[in-house]
């Protein structure tokens, strides 16, 4: 589907910046639709007047946000457009990113893409408790845990995907409201990280008036929630498309990392180790969701269920946290290493060979990077880059060149770049690690018995195995002891599929390989259950 995409701007008292805005959405778009509501300070009459691709649409009085917004989204539909770039007036919203925002559309265009701002030092603290109780309420009203932010202004609407424009609010109460909305008919809402600038005095005006707007706001949500419950609502019908681990919050925050970071550093790993069996313990009795799901898959794995196995499991995912910290803090030498490999897989004295490595969130296969240095092998992890968690800025932080070992899946158009970066890396000898057991929104995807039920794995992994025709590696790199971890490695036939052999051939050695994966991936969680990382209900998705 070609997208047809025109850029909005709602203008409001902003006149010394609409036209840098303006400009910067005309560098990528044909047509910019600026609706001034009611300004008193110029407004509009800021804008180039010889500019064609600009359209001007003035209201006679002051509307609020929302009207604005609906009559520049009802002007979009009469030019032909079937998707909306909307940014304010105010130059806050990051230029850079529109790009972006139009490879998300070409990407999902049925989808509603919001910007998730990434607050610096500089941000409001009025924007930071809005952002948090605006989540509170999205989340009740939802029930959607994907979405970091409903109040950013910075948007890709396509109009098709939208609710009737006469439903929603006319002023602050649109932004969330027509999220919700949009959600509750089967429309997907999704976030990009995007940067604010607050800048100057002169970028921090703002135009909410705490009592009108509190007021339609608390309106507004009484509204929603009085739907939902009522059951003349349904969410979400994307529910399917979005996989349900990516539904599931972070626990912690890096304050916490942090904290138990600190402690390592002045009283020893063992000290940290401690205070994380204590959270993780505290994890254990607060988060009923995430242990009904671990005993779902240990009676499936071991036969048998209990609080103490589920905690063992919370337990070692917590430890794996605060390993990988270690070593970003530069304390790898504390760990000692085992390989579980068939005589003759590895040999030392071969020049290097490189290899798909295919994992799963059982054991911690992104320990591999830190014994890597120590077994003199080159290691790299081709992991999609969208849970951008605490837990990975915090080992950011810690090692500046941690990201040199990631090569991140990205969009499609970036997924074929990363391809080619693995199929170098790997014929320079390199190991390059994929978890291949969770599926993503996008791509294809294969259902295959697992531990007695059926469940879908993504076939992308798979697929890339066969192209690249590169031997293929099953491995799990599992704790053995306080300090002792162990690589357990498994060779799978790829089949080494010619590129230009049929599709059908492709195909068969595709699901070949898959089934091979799942074979063993079972394998290892009924002799390891209690290093299973999937805290939600796996065999739904």
């Amino acid at each position: 589907m070609a997208i047809r995409v025109c850029g909005l701007i709602p203008l409001f008292n902003h006149g010394e910046t609409v036209a840098g805005v303006a400009a910067a959405l005309r560098a990528h778009l044909d047509r910019v639709i600026v609706v001034d509501d009611g300004s008193t300070d110029g407004g509009a009459d800021r804008l180039p007047p010889d500019d064609p691709g600009l359209v001007v649409i003035r209201r006679s009085h002051n509307g609020g946000k929302g009207a604005a917004v609906k009559d520049g989204l009802r002007a979009a539909r009469a030019l032909g457009c079937t998707h909306v770039l909307q940014m304010d007036a105010d130059a806050q919203h990051d230029p850079e990113d529109i790009p972006r925002f139009l490879e998300a559309g070409d990407r999902e265009p049925g989808t509603i893409w919001t910007g998730e701002r990434v607050f610096e030092a500089d941000a409001p603290g009025r924007s930071r408790f809005g952002r948090r109780f605006g989540m509170f309420w999205w989340r009740v009203e939802t029930g959607d845990r994907t979405l970091t932010d409903t109040q950013c202004g910075y948007r890709l609407y396509p109009l098709e995907g939208l609710p009737p424009l006469e439903d929603l609010g006319d002023r602050m109460d649109f932004d969330v409201e027509v999220l919700v909305r949009s959600l509750w008919r089967g429309t997907p809402v999704r976030g990009l990280p995007t940067r604010v600038h607050y800048g100057g005095p002169e970028h921090h005006r703002s135009h909410f008036r705490p009592f009108r707007d509190n007021l339609g706001m608390t309106w507004m949500h009484t509204r929603l929630c009085l739907a939902r419950w009522s059951g003349r609502t349904r969410t979400p019908d994307l529910a399917p498309r979005v996989p349900r681990w990516l539904q599931v919050r972070e626990v912690g925050s890096r304050t916490g990392i942090r904290i138990v970071l600190a402690l390592g550093r002045l009283a020893g790993y063992r000290a940290a180790r401690a205070l994380t069996a204590a959270v993780a313990t505290w994890y254990a009795m607060v988060a009923p969701g995430a242990r009904r799901s671990l005993q779902e898959f240990h009676r499936r794995a071991v036969g048998r269920s209990s609080f103490g196995l589920a905690w063992r499991t919370i337990f070692s995912f917590a430890e794996s946290i605060l390993d990988r910290a270690f070593v970003a803090m530069g304390r790898a030498s504390i760990f000692r290493l085992t390989v579980d490999a068939p005589d003759g897989l590895l040999d030392p004295g071969a020049p290097p060979k490189g290899h798909l490595v295919l994992g799963a969130h059982l054991g911690t296969l992104e320990m591999a990077r830190a014994f890597a240095v120590t077994e003199r092998v080159s290691f790299s992890m081709w992991m999609h880059a969208a849970p951008s968690t605490g837990l990975y800025r915090e080992l950011r932080r810690l090692d500046p060149r941690f990201h040199e070992s990631l090569i991140p899946m990205g969009s499609e158009a970036e997924a074929v770049e990363a391809l080619l970066v693995v199929r170098d890396r790997i014929q320079a000898g390199h190991y390059v690690g994929v978890l291949a057991d969770r599926v993503w929104p996008t791509g294809p995807r294969i259902r295959l018995p697992f531990l007695g039920r059926e469940r879908e794995f993504p076939l992308g992994p798979f697929k890339a195995a066969v192209a690249l025709k590169a031997p293929v590696l099953l491995a799990f790199l599992v704790k053995t002891g306080h300090r002792d971890y162990r690589l357990v490695l498994r060779p799978l036939e790829s089949g080494d599929a010619d590129p230009g052999a049929p599709t059908r051939d492709r195909d068969a050695r595709t699901r070949d390989l898959a089934m091979q994966y799942v074979r063993g991936l079972e394998e290892a969680a009924r002799r390891f259950p209690t290093q299973w990382y999937h805290f939600f209900p796996f065999w739904d998705g």
